[in-house]
């Protein structure tokens, strides 16, 4: 646990009395914090026959301390909160009307993506009039050090990677696309180096290695271009210039919408955005020709990024003023 005090108790009222007596505010986020899982159970001599539960052990159960209730004394802040893969329609009317109860409560609310927004809007609309987009908070802060290049740059070489020929750098599992890709690239003479996602195929497995987390952000900085199926890979290879083809392994037929498709949307760069289900090698292969013979416009993504630490650190200056 971060802090000292920890509780293991039925119910949350100790934890709320803890917050009540040593906090000023409560924040919320960021991340996949509102994610549940409804799993329909059919039961005999009910409307309908199937009666949502929460059974997985990997999502805990609405209500949750993500969910804090109105009992708290101080501000309720949630802070780029997400709801992951989480469908709405699967959320019993109950449930969404507690939900909306609740978010009622807080002082400030802002999301981390546009399914997250929608579903805010679905709650109650006057809750979507209050809540804000905001970026993860990979994006906000200034998270690439460049202080260890060297040092970095030797240890990757004494791994194996070859910085005298391209580099092409995966976060994906086995995937038949990505691996024809692969292929391809590597009878060309390129060097395919896996970073963080395990797999069977890359030449280089820098998985296998141990990193410091701020290393692990520095990495995509040397690599030419990547495949990536991970958001905050994404996220670093735009921290660090590198172009990078988008694969949504997400993407669901209850939702067109995803975080990946936010984050490519807010930088204009849906044409680099693929579909797991719905990709072959040759359309992989096409993607990252295209970047590699079209230079991104650095200029562009930069100005927006500083646009979206600008917008956080507003939103952090009037979280401290509540």
């Amino acid at each position: 646990p971060l802090s000292e005090k920890k509780f293991h108790h039925p119910t949350h009222d100790a934890a709320v009395q803890y917050i009540n007596d040593t906090s000023g505010a409560l924040v919320i986020g960021s991340d996949q914090v509102w994610k549940l899982r409804y799993q329909g159970r059919l039961r005999r001599f009910i409307p309908n026959g199937i009666v949502p539960r929460q059974s997985d052990p990997f999502y805990p159960s609405f209500p949750n301390l993500y969910w804090p209730s109105n009992e708290l004394q101080c501000p309720r802040v949630s802070f780029a909160s997400s709801m992951g893969q989480l469908d709405g329609n699967d959320i019993p009317k109950n449930h969404r009307r507690q939900m909306a109860a609740i978010l009622d409560g807080f002082s400030m609310l802002s999301v981390r993506d546009e399914k997250t927004f929608n579903f805010m809007e679905m709650l109650s609309p006057s809750l979507a009039q209050r809540a804000e987009v905001l970026p993860d908070p990979t994006l906000c802060y200034n998270l690439i050090t460049k202080s260890n290049d060297d040092a970095l740059k030797a240890r990757l070489q004494e791994m194996g990677v070859d910085f005298s020929r391209e580099r092409i750098g995966i976060v994906s599992p086995d995937n038949s696309a990505v691996i024809e890709m692969a292929d391809h690239y590597r009878k060309r003479g390129s060097q395919i180096i896996g970073i963080t996602t395990q797999n069977s195929f890359c030449d280089i497995n820098l998985f296998q290695e141990g990193f410091h987390p701020l290393e692990w952000a520095r990495l995509f900085h040397y690599m030419d271009f990547c495949v990536l199926d991970r958001m905050h890979a994404m996220i670093f290879s735009l921290c660090n210039s590198t172009p990078f083809v988008a694969i949504d392994q997400n993407l669901t037929k209850v939702s067109n919408e995803t975080k990946v498709l936010s984050l490519l949307r807010t930088f204009d760069l849906l044409d680099h955005y693929t579909i797991k289900d719905q990709i072959n090698g040759t359309q992989l292969k096409d993607h990252a020709n295209a970047i590699r013979l079209n230079p991104w416009d650095w200029e562009k993504i930069n100005t927006v990024r500083e646009k979206l630490k600008q917008k956080a650190a507003n939103y952090v200056s009037r979280v401290g003023r509540l």
